[in-house]
């Protein structure tokens, strides 16, 4: 019984580690036998015992997993019920900390005064700067010590969600998923309460107009 359920646990950890694995699990599309030949043999366990006790976790992990997918039903509807905001010509700025911060945030005054975008994020090290494109001859003259490297060609995604989304568990979770499994990156990420932020690259748009529809 300890071996059956060492088996067990085993199983669970593979198949939550391999996400396409989990997908096509939930989504009914995997024949259990091949998945039980697959996992043995990946984990060194290939007597027939291993494999039927592989077969029968794997069946269980379906039956748990489908019980708990009301909540990702709960995810979808709470996007489907928000917005998406696009800004175009976006760029980020990463600076080291050694940055006269008393210039940053009178930069940060100019853009803000004109509404336009401009957020700060500071890291141990670095200070990473998310503006626009018009923006970039400001920073390389205020900043050109400090700047270690400016990304463009990106735009700035805004998923306006309603106040539930504070309560609902899985939210970003499953928003990563989803961008990960579309292949696309994401060079920030950021919060602010029903707001989420992402910043990605101007040629994935179209794949993410695709794949976030709710």
């Amino acid at each position: 019984m300890k071996g059956e359920k060492s088996i067990s646990k085993l199983t669970e950890e593979y198949i939550a580690s391999h996400q396409s694995v989990k997908n096509c699990l939930l989504k009914g599309m995997i024949n259990y036998s091949a998945l039980a030949r697959v996992i043995a043999k990946e984990l060194g366990i290939e007597k027939k015992a291993s494999k039927d006790a592989v077969l029968v976790a794997a069946r269980r992990y379906y039956w748990k997993s489908k019980k708990s997918s009301g909540s990702e039903d709960a995810v979808r509807k709470l996007l489907s019920e928000g917005e998406m905001e696009i800004k175009n010509k976006v760029i980020v700025a990463i600076l080291d900390t050694a940055v006269y911060k008393e210039k940053l945030r009178e930069l940060q005054k100019k853009v803000e005064k004109k509404a336009d975008l401009f957020h700060t994020i500071e890291g141990s090290k670095t200070i990473t700067v998310i503006t626009t494109q018009k923006y970039k001859g400001a920073l390389k003259e205020v900043f050109r010590r400090n700047i270690i490297k400016i990304r463009e060609g990106l735009i700035e995604i805004v998923l306006k969600s309603p106040p539930e989304i504070e309560s609902t568990p899985g939210v970003v979770s499953y928003i990563l998923h989803l961008f990960s499994e579309n292949n696309v990156n994401i060079y920030e990420l950021m919060s602010c309460w029903t707001d989420t932020i992402l910043v990605v690259s101007e040629e994935d748009l179209p794949r993410i107009m695709n794949f976030m529809k709710f």
